[in-house]
């Protein structure tokens, strides 16, 4: 399943399919491989292809389910979650999305979801120090390739007209990829980091550093 934006994110697209899946649940088995990727090379927040204070009633049953898994999941952040999924975020959607799919093998995500609110990591961080409360373990993800469309970094620098956002990547926690370095089963993780300070901290034994 691969899904390209330029300036507007799926967010219509993810909704529905997310309905089709909460219908026939036997279809999340099915995918494996999952691809979220903008191709702009710009830092430019995102914006949605729907007008949500007209159709959030359309799809207030998806935002039920989404809402009702981060509850079973008793994450200590539940209403962070649930005002982001309600206002129709589109990146804590794709986060639980990702947990509904037992058998993803290789997951790319594009550079925005660290920068706005960093879901996934959060979702996987949860699902590894929670077992077996509603959120799958990741056992068969192998493949992860994260921010492999990054921008450069000096358009912050070059562009004085540009404002530095508040969810700016600098500024996330240094633990915040704890989880991914944690999954038993991945073999390939290509992830971009401001710096590598919290992991000369771990120590090999407690993470799968060493077979990656």
């Amino acid at each position: 399943m691969n899904w390209t934006w330029k300036y507007t994110v799926p967010l219509r697209k993810l909704l529905l399919l997310f309905r089709t899946f909460f219908k026939r649940p036997g279809l999340v088995s099915s995918v494996q491989n999952l691809s979220l990727l903008s191709s702009t090379l710009s830092w430019i927040c995102p914006t949605r292809n729907i007008i949500w204070r007209r159709e959030s009633a359309r799809f207030k049953d998806v935002v039920d389910k989404a809402t009702y898994i981060i509850q079973c999941a008793q994450f200590d952040d539940a209403e962070d979650w649930k005002e982001a999924l309600e206002g129709a975020d589109l990146y804590a959607f794709a986060a639980v999305f990702i947990a509904q799919l037992p058998n993803i093998k290789s997951l790319c995500l594009d550079y925005s979801f660290v920068w706005l609110g960093g879901y996934p990591e959060r979702m996987v961080t949860h699902a590894l120090h929670s077992p077996g409360l509603a959120l799958p373990a990741f056992k068969s993800l192998q493949l992860i390739d994260y921010w492999r469309n990054v921008p450069s970094m000096e358009e912050w620098v070059q562009d004085s007209n540009m404002d530095i956002p508040d969810e700016f990547p600098g500024s996330n926690k240094n633990d915040q990829f704890d989880g991914w370095f944690h999954l038993s089963s991945l073999q390939h993780l290509g992830i971009w980091l401001l710096n590598i300070s919290r992991l000369k901290d771990m120590k090999k034994r407690e993470t799968n550093l060493g077979r990656l």
